[in-house]
């Protein structure tokens, strides 16, 4: 692994057409990082492109032409760099924040500040990076951006073995403080089973399975739990001699399969991953320091969801008791979630009766049983996708069917902050319980149960 710095990493600007924007973004990158190298790449004729611009401002821009973004490979000398794209503000971050090796890159994600008891989603039509320059051979290279959703289309065409890391979220958290907790739930050394609820995501499973398996602290365990799929992942899982798949009889939903799988092990915590979602490579280590220091027994991350041509930068409040005193809300992305095996069993476990919104009506019983947060890094990557659970017309977050039951959610959840008030006991009691089902060892190491 290397440090960021001068010798290591040269600065790439994606250039075009709004030269006073992008001399803009130039003057602060110059400001933060004065000894670094850089360059603005331009495609076409540069003397067309740069008509009429001073000594001084072409100076400034250090431009070079390119005729594809693999032309880089004999201007940049450093073994890193961190790319612009030219419709991406330039945003601060801290070097000693990001970590370089050669198989990872760390998106660049503008900041945004914010109270600790907000969120906030902002649309993005590309993001930054910092990775190996060695990037640029592979067919990311030849692709017409060089921002971080082309890295990740090259990813799901050819398969290539490049990770992701945390980056900064930029959340304030100045009036949001938390001391040290003398007997936390959860620890760094506390065993922690990844579940994975599948169903019909084989196309995107792999690299789900890949993000869980390339833990920086590895994982005590990883499960598939298969929904009644039209065809069984049994080939993908294969590919990774550390995850269990075990299928499930029926299609009765994620959370009851969730609630099965705690039901049958012993872990002190477990991880929760959509299958068609990533994980950076270090959110469990992340996840794990956070919960130690704090005394968190349920904790996300910040995340940034990929749809079809742009960016949403997702960010959740620090401060989710806060949030949640305002009234009931989707405060915390609950497959970026880590949770303590104590804090399920005492509070019924999650409402298995429900086959959507489950993760919402469980955090809003939770809240008021343990100490839930988030942290301050966008270490989670939600792929939006039309036949998903929130996208579906008969599921999705206008349907009616899912309009209905945010309504009983959130009546339930405000009477309990009215009980709250009066100083009564809010009721934590599960609003729906399914009867268990009866999973089929399917392939992979047995779970630990004790």
């Amino acid at each position: 692994m290397t440090a960021l710095s001068h010798e290591s990493c040269t600065f790439i600007f994606e250039g075009g057409n709004n030269q006073e924007f992008l001399i803009s973004k130039i003057l602060k990158f110059k400001k933060d990082f004065e000894n670094f190298s850089y360059h603005t790449a331009y495609f076409g004729d540069l003397n067309q492109v740069l008509a009429g611009t001073s000594p001084d401002r072409f100076e400034t821009l250090n431009p070079i032409k390119i005729n594809n973004w693999q032309d880089l490979i004999g201007v940049i000398k450093t073994p890193f760099l961190a790319f612009l794209p030219g419709l991406m503000d330039y945003s601060s971050f801290v070097p000693e924040n990001v970590v370089l090796d050669d198989r990872s890159i760390n998106p660049w994600v503008p900041f945004l500040d914010l109270p600790s008891t907000e969120g906030a989603r902002t649309i993005l039509k590309e993001v930054g990076w910092i990775g190996p320059t060695s990037l640029l051979k592979t067919d990311v290279g030849s692709e017409k951006s060089l921002s971080l959703r082309a890295i990740q289309s090259v990813i799901e065409k050819s398969n290539l073995n490049i990770r992701y890391r945390s980056a900064e979220a930029g959340v304030l958290s100045s009036n949001y403080s938390i001391s040290n907790i003398t007997s936390p739930k959860i620890l760094t050394s506390s065993s922690v089973l990844a579940v994975v609820p599948h169903f019909n995501c084989n196309d995107y499973l792999e690299q789900c399975l890949q993000s869980l398996v390339s833990q920086t602290r590895l994982l005590d365990g990883i499960v598939v739990v298969d929904d009644g799929s039209d065809v069984l992942p049994v080939e993908t899982v294969k590919k990774f001699k550390e995850v269990t798949l075990l299928k499930s009889p029926l299609n009765v939903g994620p959370y009851r399969l969730i609630q099965q799988v705690i039901n049958e092990s012993a872990y002190d915590a477990y991880l929760f991953q959509d299958a068609d979602d990533w994980s950076s490579c270090d959110r469990l280590e992340i996840l794990l320091c956070e919960a130690e220091r704090t005394g968190a027994e349920l904790i996300g991350t910040q995340e940034l969801m990929f749809f079809g041509d742009s960016i949403s930068s997702n960010r959740y409040p620090l401060d989710v008791h806060g949030a949640l005193a305002k009234g009931p809300s989707y405060a915390l992305l609950h497959p970026s979630s880590l949770v303590s095996r104590d804090l399920i069993q005492r509070i019924g476990g999650y409402s298995t009766g429900l086959k959507f919104s489950g993760d919402l009506e469980f955090l809003n019983r939770a809240v008021h049983a343990g100490r839930v947060q988030n942290v301050n890094s966008f270490s989670y990557f939600r792929r939006m996708r039309k036949d998903s659970l929130t996208l579906s017309p008969v599921t999705g977050l206008a349907s009616l069917a899912r309009t209905e039951l945010h309504h009983r959610i959130r009546t339930k959840a405000y009477e309990n902050l009215k009980k709250i008030s009066g100083g009564l006991l809010p009721n934590i009691v599960p609003l729906e319980v399914g009867e268990p089902v009866q999973l089929e060892w399917i392939t992979g190491p047995t779970i630990h149960n004790g």
